[in-house]
């Protein structure tokens, strides 16, 4: 059942009650109805399964609302209504209807839903009531180093390679015995560094005391994305300034690029002083004492009925941060989102370059990642049919991109294999949260948009 959740029975009684012409509203109900309140608020983890809120119980002055769910759960559904007709309920700008379900996305760790009650009109916030919902893994397991390693190709929900095992399994090789994790990357020490961002035999790698437990008893946030080759490794900071000095790194694309911007500005500087959810065109010269500056620009703004002209952007983008050396050639491109990129953006940026003899330029490509993939209020969503397209579509983006000259960093199969490590947001597919610390102090976290931005660092300073 369903939890209508009322602080006392006459408000379970209103729910039911109905006005007429010979029965007037008692003084409470007539007070509630002039305020901007909520008569009820609902939430459940699926079509029957009810969850519950701290407080344990609805009231309209209540505000503020917690909820914990298990991991798995990766959407909640919202109902809501308020007292008055004269009130409207929005979430994240777009209009809730009275008592209609509404799917929302639990990210990993903490996420806000906010509900705004506001006037016909939109012009005036009356009230907010928020709901924070919690998801997290179990803790992880103690003595790490001590712990076996497991190996994870995909997740067994969201399949991308119909060749390949899924879930946690055992580690390839190891029939007789599995290498404790300190053990088995000491053992790797001696392989080179990765000389690119893509393999098709890339896995992860989890520290945990079963392979067989679905994944129950692993350190995920100490988990690895390997190549069996090669490896890929965080660049020491002192070697990042050297080597990012005097150079100018642009990102073009949607806010999965802008997560990569600011780890690789908290990497660099060691914090992070300025953070903005910008769908614009936006500078950073402060970076590395000033030797090297951070630029980003949104791309696509698919909010817009009208996309903006990605040649446009581009141009802005490049005209924000002026090229001091010859070509170009003291500045890095950064191009891709989730789903958006294709040829056709990468030929406009072949093109746009060479018209402005800026052949010095180097172009890293991030490949598409996972997102979409749940059916939620606000943005489109992507079937579990529609995938095979996206899988082609990203296998062809590799070839392409290598094509052209353009340095690759995949992070398809790397983010499918840990779909539901996504954090907040409605689109599902940012691996990434800026936590503020204080008011001139915030830190990126997110162990797997760390390890792709570390293969695009990696790529740069190698």
């Amino acid at each position: 059942m369903l939890v209508s959740l009322m602080t006392c029975a006459s408000f379970f009684l209103y729910v039911n009650w109905r006005f007429t012409a010979t029965h007037a509203p008692s003084p409470i109900i007539t007070e509630l109805m002039s305020q901007p309140l909520l008569r009820k608020l609902e939430v459940a983890a699926g079509p029957s399964e009810s969850v519950h809120l701290s407080p344990t119980a609805f009231d309209p002055y209540q505000t503020a609302y917690r909820l914990q769910v298990p991991f798995e759960q990766l959407v909640v559904r919202v109902r809501a209504a308020p007292f008055s007709d004269e009130v409207i309920m929005q979430v994240e700008g777009g209009i809730l209807e009275p008592d209609h379900w509404l799917n929302y996305t639990c990210g990993t760790g903490e996420t806000m839903l906010i509900l705004h009650l506001t006037t016909r009109d939109k012009a005036r916030t009356l009230n907010s009531y928020t709901l924070l919902v919690t998801r997290q893994r179990p803790p992880s397991p103690p003595h790490v180093h001590a712990l076996r390693v497991c190996q994870m190709y995909q997740d067994c929900e969201l399949k991308v390679d119909e060749a390949r095992g899924c879930g946690v399994e055992r580690l390839s090789g190891s029939r007789l015995h599995t290498p404790n994790w300190e053990v088995y990357w000491n053992s790797r020490q001696h392989l080179p560094l990765c000389k690119n961002g893509f393999s098709a035999d890339a896995r992860w790698l989890i520290p945990c005391q079963s392979c067989s437990d679905g994944g129950l008893s692993c350190a995920w946030d100490e988990a690895r994305w390997a190549y069996p080759d090669c490896q890929h490794v965080a660049t020491p900071r002192v070697v990042l300034q050297h080597c990012l000095s005097n150079t100018k790194i642009l990102f073009l694309g949607d806010s999965t690029l802008r997560g990569m911007m600011f780890e690789a500005v908290q990497q660099l500087n060691g914090s992070l002083a300025r953070w903005e959810k910008t769908h614009d065109v936006a500078i950073y010269n402060q970076t590395n004492r000033g030797h090297t500056t951070f630029a980003f620009a949104y791309y696509p703004k698919f909010w817009r009925r009208k996309l903006p002209s990605f040649e446009l952007t581009l141009k802005r983008l490049i005209d924000k941060v002026p090229v001091s050396r010859v070509k170009g050639e003291d500045m890095v491109l950064v191009l891709g989102g989730v789903h958006w990129l294709s040829k056709i953006h990468m030929d406009t940026v072949l093109k746009f370059l060479s018209e402005q003899s800026l052949h010095g330029v180097k172009v890293i490509v991030k490949t598409l990642g996972a997102g979409f993939h749940q059916r939620v209020h606000g943005v489109h969503y992507l079937p579990k049919e529609g995938l095979r397209k996206v899988i082609s579509h990203n296998q062809q983006l590799i070839t392409q991109s290598l094509q052209r000259g353009f340095g690759v960093v995949d992070t398809f199969r790397m983010t499918y294999a840990r779909f539901k490590d996504f954090t907040e947001g409605k689109c599902a597919c940012h691996f990434h949260k800026v936590n503020k610390v204080r008011s001139d102090l915030y830190q990126v976290e997110g162990s797997v948009n760390r390890q792709y931005t570390n293969m695009m660092l990696q790529s740069l300073c190698s």
